[in-house]
């Protein structure tokens, strides 16, 4: 997703601002709505286990995701669904964070609920940046 010239120039802006975006590309499923269950209300765990502080949310509006089991021959349960195109704000604690943030900016699963499906796609880039930047 980001070669290595754009990767290195996300890691020094969040260098400098200590603050990072979580961009989702795929609906993701979260168990509390708008919110993930890794979220404790004001630090979020990501998916390799790094803690960040979670600032704030430019997510859409939730739908319910559902549809039919086949296997079972029954409705599959309906469970809240975030669009693409979402957007979690986060702020990293240490400069030492930031090759752990790195390591999933070029995608991970960031959903509660069927990520073998391609929910909860997600890309990490930083928070101030624009197009002429990169």
């Amino acid at each position: 997703m980001w070669n290595e010239k754009e990767k290195e120039k996300i890691a020094s802006r969040i260098r400098q601002t200590k603050k990072a975006k979580i961009v989702f590309l795929s609906p993701a499923i979260f168990a509390g709505g708008t919110r993930p269950r890794q979220f404790d209300g004001e630090y979020v765990t990501l998916p390799n286990g790094l803690k960040v502080k979670w600032l704030a949310g430019a997510i859409g509006r939730s739908e319910l995701y559902g549809g039919w089991d086949i296997v079972r021959h029954r409705p599959k349960e309906r469970m809240p669904m975030i669009p693409a195109g979402s957007v979690i704000y986060v702020e990293i604690d240490s400069e030492e964070h930031i090759p752990h943030l790195m390591e999933l900016a070029n995608g991970m699963h960031f959903t509660d609920e069927n990520a073998h499906e391609g929910f909860g796609f997600a890309t990490i880039t930083s928070a101030n940046e624009s197009k002429e930047e990169l």
